[in-house]
């Protein structure tokens, strides 16, 4: 009887530090970094005044791992580049911030004349460095499309159609004149403080300088729903 209690407490000690080598040795590893969000960022220039040359884009990072007491950097390529031969787009910075688990990777975007005939896209891939390793596969890249003229948003739903009317060019510029932005007016849902201030952004603003007209100069751009 008591060989096999010593046998039972030796073995459950052999797991033990087992089980602590192993968890030693999974947090000992390199981190791995992600991108939080993979949907397709929009940025048109038509949100800001035309002296504003240039705008920056942020992508969230998030991390698995231990923390660091030092800044690391993310290598971040194009896999895809931009299509026109004048666009320009830069990779200012990449980095999980000293103590934190959360990263961001900024991408600066020039105001080129090119963007105001037609909308350019381009796709950023995660690369590992010496500090950190890349996460899920599925959350490497992200999708950038800049332009100087409206384009309709992938948030532009049935919903939107409902309460802001369906979408068209002229229609979507009255909205980030009114918001000053190109995000969604509902983007934390439609019962939010942020839709309630922007449906009264809105209608200030039709109030203020309208009437607005579509494309034919003719049909009138109105809000019933809001």
């Amino acid at each position: 009887m008591k060989k096999i209690k010593i046998c039972f407490w030796v073995f459950a000690a052999f797991i033990v530090v087992a089980c602590s080598k192993d968890k030693i040795g999974t947090w000992d590893g390199k981190s791995f970094v992600w991108f939080v969000d993979t949907d397709t960022t929009v940025l048109s220039f038509l949100q800001y005044d035309d002296e504003v040359k240039e705008a920056t884009v942020e992508f969230e990072l998030a991390m698995a791992g231990q923390t660091a007491s030092y800044d690391r950097e993310i290598e971040v390529e194009m896999s895809t580049p931009p299509q026109g031969a004048d666009t320009r787009v830069e990779v200012t910075s990449a980095i999980v911030p000293a103590d934190s688990t959360n990263g961001v990777v900024k991408i600066k975007v020039f105001r080129t004349a090119n963007l105001s005939e037609r909308a350019d896209t381009m796709v950023f891939k995660l690369y590992g460095t010496e500090y950190l390793e890349v996460g899920d596969t599925s959350q490497l890249r992200k999708a950038l499309v800049v332009a100087d003229m409206a384009i309709r948003p992938g948030w532009w739903d049935d919903w939107m159609d409902y309460y802001v009317g369906t979408y068209s060019e002229e229609r979507y510029r009255v909205v980030i004149a009114a918001t000053g932005s190109t995000d969604s007016p509902a983007a934390d849902g439609w019962s939010s403080s942020r839709w309630l201030l922007n449906k009264y952004l809105l209608k200030k603003y039709v109030q203020d300088y309208g009437p607005f007209y579509e494309a034919d100069g003719v049909t009138e751009i109105t809000f019933p729903n809001l």
